[in-house]
């Protein structure tokens, strides 16, 4: 399936150079996520230190998203439980991790 073009001289934008016949697009590679394999994400976080350590850990052990991590109050945590309380961005639901 190719596509059919009409080209002119990039000097005379008046002068036709001709078909370009059978043209095809190039298709993007599929990109691969790339995951931290558990010794990894430790040498990651033995470098951090303060909060950039809290909230990479948070996004590590309990999968949280950049902006659920930042974004965490003292009252969506419940020490009794161990459990976090979050607020999905999009919709009023709310989920709990434990």
């Amino acid at each position: 399936m190719g596509a059919k073009f009409e080209t002119y001289s990039p000097t005379c934008s008046t002068k036709k150079i001709g078909r370009l016949e059978n043209f095809h697009w190039v298709k993007k590679p599929k990109k691969i996520p790339v995951v931290f394999t558990r010794d990894e994400a430790k040498k990651v976080l033995l470098h951090l230190r303060g909060k950039y350590w809290l909230v990479s850990s948070l996004l590590f052990g309990s999968g949280l998203r950049l902006m659920e991590a930042l974004t965490l109050h003292v009252k969506d945590l419940d020490f009794t439980y161990r459990q976090l309380t979050i607020m999905k961005e999009k919709g009023e639901n709310f989920v709990m991790i434990s």
